[in-house]
């Protein structure tokens, strides 16, 4: 279900900072004293780019297409457009600066000409009324996608997770808490925890915790039956 699209032929991806939401929500557990396989979490990568994402079970179920320009604009992407607008505003412009505006020129790089966030929310922090009403409008849209996952969980949500580089900012959090308080306990995990994902299960594989897999380079899942 979540991979359908309204074209034939036609099959959503998501490319998610998939290291960071999993490790976390399994550090998440732990910490609670739960099982990341008993447990349901919406998941939130918050930085240059921005994941969301559905865990149901030990599985990630859902999510967005960040670098396809899916889901909320971030300091680098331009996220969720209407056809109609890509049509009328992009359609003229070469492939190559499209797909950029996907994962690199767009959201606050396409306003401020900058994605250096310190710099963009130092310009809110002293009243600027675009600055405000950017970085605010993101996380709304962040907010958005929280509870657009929280229906795929069908409402039974264990813990709203949230990760990345921006969450040094208060604001974030607590317009997150405001908007999406209501629908599951909100943790904080400042920053990342990529490199940690990579080394913990290298060395579980090494001590015989977890089994080495083999990967033939080809995409698991490649459609429907025709």
């Amino acid at each position: 279900v979540a991979r359908m699209t309204g074209l034939k032929g036609v099959y959503r991806s998501m490319h998610l900072h998939s290291l960071n939401l999993k490790e976390t929500a399994i550090r998440h557990s732990e910490m609670n004293g739960k099982k990341y396989e008993e447990s349901n979490y919406v998941v939130c990568h918050i930085g240059g780019g921005i994941s969301v994402s559905a865990h149901r079970q030990g599985k990630m179920v859902d999510g967005n297409d960040g670098g396809g320009g899916e889901g909320p604009f971030t300091p680098t992407r331009m996220g969720n457009m209407a056809i109609s607008d890509v049509i009328n505003y992009l359609w003229d412009k070469p492939k190559s600066e499209m797909l950029n505006l996907c994962s690199c020129t767009g959201g606050l790089s396409n306003y401020f000409h900058t994605s250096n966030s310190d710099i963009i929310h130092l310009k809110k922090e002293k009243g600027d009324p675009k600055a405000t009403l950017v970085w605010d409008a993101m996380i709304y849209q962040v907010c958005k996608a929280i509870g657009s996952m929280s229906c795929v969980l069908e409402g039974r949500v264990d813990g709203i997770v949230l990760t990345g580089g921006l969450l040094r900012f208060s604001d974030v959090s607590e317009q997150i808490k405001q908007r999406c308080g209501w629908i599951a306990p909100i943790a904080i995990y400042q920053g990342e925890y990529e490199q940690q994902a990579l080394a913990v299960n290298a060395y579980d594989a090494l001590m015989g915790k977890i089994e080495v897999k083999k990967y033939s380079g080809k995409p698991v899942w490649e459609g429907f039956d025709k």
